[in-house]
């Protein structure tokens, strides 16, 4: 789809939009916290502060606190500072709506009305009308990008040369600053699968990675995808194709066929995109199942993945052991925990499952029998 986004920089940089970006970005729990709280009592400061900057194009992207998560996998994240995090979604939530316009329909990835659960009953479709499938992702996926050929593919629909600058400012955001953590490596480079060659400068020729944590991350690596979805969809004519940010999933009822596909995606990634995909193994009958985005996928039932569930029962554990319930503050904490899994394992055939686990605590148990409505469980705790 053609699609060119033109003269859009002074509705990013207007001070409405740089309003709701701040109130947006504040929204998750961050303004009950020292830095969102102080930063939200002199909102009206640092927002005629960011749009001065923008305007004047005097703005620097600021410096990144580093920490890593280990689930599902070890990964560094890099956390920008708030002020950032408002321009980032002053920038996302003026684009994105037309970026989207040029995605797929099975693209499921950070994107309104989609998301996990629903990506999951379509691969769960899928597979009920194709007898193979195989499940392909990307090594390492936002440290390998490629930056310049992100920078192209996005130029091609972004025509404001302003847009453009600040779009750079903040993909080129991890190279150009130095991290609060001085141990951590300037351009991750460290975490790639293998080191770019190096010129007489110093500095690597092929520039990769997008940091992850940042909202412009995700908006991006969609984008910085949709190439290849878009070459399955019109070259490889596949219309049993699933996305779900880097994880793909191909379907068909030949197995060499899918096998033949999966060489053309793997050499697509490789010769225009610059990653590499993990080694598959070909393609596999439908009643092996799937294991896509934490769940065992069949035909006829869908399961949590093991490992998942094991985790959550060793959190809940440790929650309900270290958090006084029969307070309203902690009973909040430990109802939002329990809900939010709850919510999720009940996407899948779960209900014995989620009986077991919530059974071993009387107060889980109380939750879920009661369909987890919060006017009875106040009503048995005796709260006003």
């Amino acid at each position: 789809m053609s699609i060119k986004i033109k003269n859009v920089y002074d509705k990013i940089v207007s001070p409405e939009n740089l309003y709701r970006s701040a109130h947006r970005t504040l929204l998750k729990g961050l303004r009950y916290k020292e830095n969102g709280a102080d930063w939200k009592l002199r909102m009206e400061y640092h927002i005629n502060k960011i749009h001065r900057q923008l305007t004047d194009f005097t703005y620097r992207h600021g410096k990144y606190q580093v920490f890593k998560v280990y689930y599902p996998k070890e990964r560094t994240i890099l956390a920008a500072s708030i002020t950032d995090r408002v321009v980032h979604h002053a920038l996302h939530d003026v684009i994105e709506p037309i970026v989207d316009r040029k995605f797929i329909n099975h693209s499921y990835a950070c994107r309104l009305g989609r998301g996990q659960h629903a990506g999951i009953k379509a691969a769960k479709a899928m597979l009920q009308a194709n007898d193979y499938c195989i499940h392909l992702d990307v090594k390492k996926f936002f440290y390998n990008i490629h930056r310049d050929t992100l920078l192209s593919i996005v130029r091609r629909t972004i025509k404001d040369e302003k847009a453009d600058w600040l779009l750079t400012q903040i993909v080129d955001s991890s190279i150009n600053h130095a991290f609060f953590q001085p141990a951590v490596s300037l351009s991750q480079l460290s975490l790639f699968d293998e080191m770019p060659e190096v010129n007489a400068t110093g500095l690597p020729d092929a520039v990769r990675g997008l940091p992850i944590g940042n909202l412009t991350s995700q908006l991006l690596a969609n984008w910085y995808l949709n190439e290849l979805d878009q070459f399955v969809k019109h070259e490889l004519k596949h219309s049993a194709y699933i996305r779900y940010m880097d994880d793909m999933v191909i379907f068909g009822n030949h197995a060499k066929d899918l096998n033949r596909i999966e060489k053309e995606i793997s050499a697509f990634c490789n010769d225009k995109l610059m990653l590499a995909l993990h080694d598959t193994g070909g393609a596999s009958p439908y009643y092996h199942g799937l294991t896509f985005l934490g769940f065992r996928i069949f035909r006829d039932h869908t399961r949590v993945k093991s490992a998942s569930v094991a985790r959550f029962r060793n959190k809940l554990s440790y929650h309900i052991a270290h958090t006084d319930y029969r307070k309203k503050e902690g009973f909040d904490e430990l109802f939002a925990r329990a809900q939010s899994w709850n919510a999720h394992a009940a996407n899948a055939d779960t209900w014995q499952l989620r009986t077991k686990v919530f059974g071993r605590y009387p107060v889980t148990e109380f939750m879920m029998k009661n369909n987890f409505k919060t006017a009875k469980i106040n009503q048995l705790l005796q709260w006003n």
